[in-house]
């Protein structure tokens, strides 16, 4: 037996994205892609031009620096649990660098 549609409709998609729960989500979604793209785009841009210049002070030891901490990343665990230690779950915060809000709040590792 197969099964044909009478039509096409969006009346699914209008009910979904209406208003409420799923609009304000894909909404926060969109957002936090945006500003973490715009932000890690312009960190990587300017480090990148920093490093490239020939006889820039201090590009070798940061340079060894970034490349130790891509090779050997601790992983997803560890960093869910110092977010875990400072009570940044179900926030924006968490998405951020957790270096900072540590500074800001006065707390020791």
């Amino acid at each position: 037996m197969l099964r044909w549609p009478d039509g096409i409709t969006l009346n699914a998609y209008e009910a979904l994205l209406s208003g409420g729960v799923v609009t304000r989500a894909l909404l926060i979604s969109i957002g936090v892609t945006v500003v973490g793209t715009l932000v890690s785009l312009a960190a990587t841009a300017g480090l990148a031009h920093w490093l490239a210049r020939p006889g820039a002070t201090g590009s070798r030891p940061v340079l060894m620096l970034l490349l130790g901490a891509v090779l050997f990343s601790p992983g997803i665990i560890p960093t869910y649990l110092v977010v875990e230690e400072f009570g940044l779950l179900d926030s924006y915060a968490s998405l951020t660098d957790y270096e900072e809000q540590l500074q800001q709040t006065g707390g020791t590792r």
